[in-house]
C-alpha cells in the first residue's frame, strides 16, 4: 500500500540504521453515527502509530488514509521510515506497535483497526556497495485485542455491567446515536460482560484508545468509552 522508494535514497547517518514500515494491507470498521449530516468522505482520518521503548519524531504526527467510498476502506499511500542508532533497532523490532485511526469527527465517525499486516524492513548503508542496503525483513501484523466472552459469570458482575450499560444508555444523543462516557468498569474487568450486554440489546460500547482519551481531556471531557447504537450503522 506505501512506497518505500524514498527511504533507499535520503542518506543514513553514521552509526544509524532506517527502520522502514511498510504496511501491506489495512482493514478496518468505519462507524458513522450522524451519516444524515456527516460525510465520511469528508473526514480526514489519520493512522497514528503508538511505540513501546523508543520514540520517533517522523511518525508522530500520523499518516494521511484515504477513504474508498466504492469499497468503503481505507488506504495509505504514504511511505513510513525513521531513522534509529544502532543500539536502539532491538527495541523497535522486538517491542509491540500499537495502531489507531483517528478522525476530524470522533463524536460521530469512528475507526476500528480489525488487522494490519505489515513488514518490518531494517536498511543500512553498505560501504562495498555504496548503497542502502535491506538487512532484514520481518513480517507482522496487529489486531484489536480481543474482548474475553469464553468465561462464567456472576450474577453480581451481570448486575454490575447492566448497571454500567444503563448509565451509559441514558447519555447517548439522539441525534447521533452516539455518546462518550465514563464508566469504571475495574480497569476492564467488567468490559466483556458490557460488550455482551449492550450487544444483545441493540448497542455498542467500546473502550477508548489511550490517544483518544487524551485528546477528549484536552477539551475538558473525560470518557472511557463509546457507546452506539448498531441501528444507525
Amino acid at each position: 500500500m506505501s512506497t518505500t522508494k524514498g527511504a533507499f535514497e535520503k542518506d543514513i547517518g553514521e552509526d544509524q540504521v532506517r527502520i522502514v514500515l511498510n504496511i501491506t494491507s489495512i482493514e478496518v470498521t468505519i462507524n458513522n453515527a450522524a451519516d444524515a449530516f456527516v460525510e465520511i468522505a469528508k473526514d480526514k482520518p489519520l493512522l497514528k502509530i503508538e511505540t513501546e521503548g523508543f520514540e520517533a519524531e517522523e511518525i508522530r504526527d500520523g499518516f494521511e488514509l484515504k477513504y474508498d467510498q466504492a469499497s468503503h476502506s481505507l488506504n495509505l499511500h504514504a511511505s513510513i521510515w525513521f531513522d534509529v542508532e544502532m543500539d536502539e533497532v532491538s527495541k523497535v523490532l522486538n517491542n509491540p506497535i500499537t495502531f489507531l485511526v483517528e478522525g476530524n469527527q470522533p463524536d460521530y465517525i469512528t475507526y476500528f483497526i480489525d488487522n494490519i499486516n505489515y513488514r518490518l524492513e531494517w536498511l543500512q548503508f553498505d560501504k562495498n556497495k555504496n548503497e542502502i542496503s535491506t538487512v532484514s525483513v520481518t513480517k507482522k501484523s496487529y489486531s484489536q485485542p480481543i474482548i474475553e466472552s469464553e468465561r462464567q459469570y456472576t450474577l453480581a458482575e451481570i448486575a454490575k455491567g447492566a448497571e454500567l450499560l444503563s448509565k451509559a444508555i441514558k447519555k447517548i444523543d439522539l441525534r447521533t446515536g452516539s455518546a462518550y462516557v465514563r464508566l469504571n468498569t475495574g480497569d476492564g474487568e467488567h468490559d466483556p460482560i458490557l460488550s455482551i450486554i449492550a450487544e444483545n440489546m441493540g448497542y455498542k460500547i467500546s473502550p477508548l484508545d489511550k490517544s483518544t482519551k487524551e485528546g477528549l481531556l484536552k477539551e475538558g471531557r473525560r470518557a472511557t468509552h463509546i457507546i452506539s447504537l448498531q441501528i444507525n450503522f
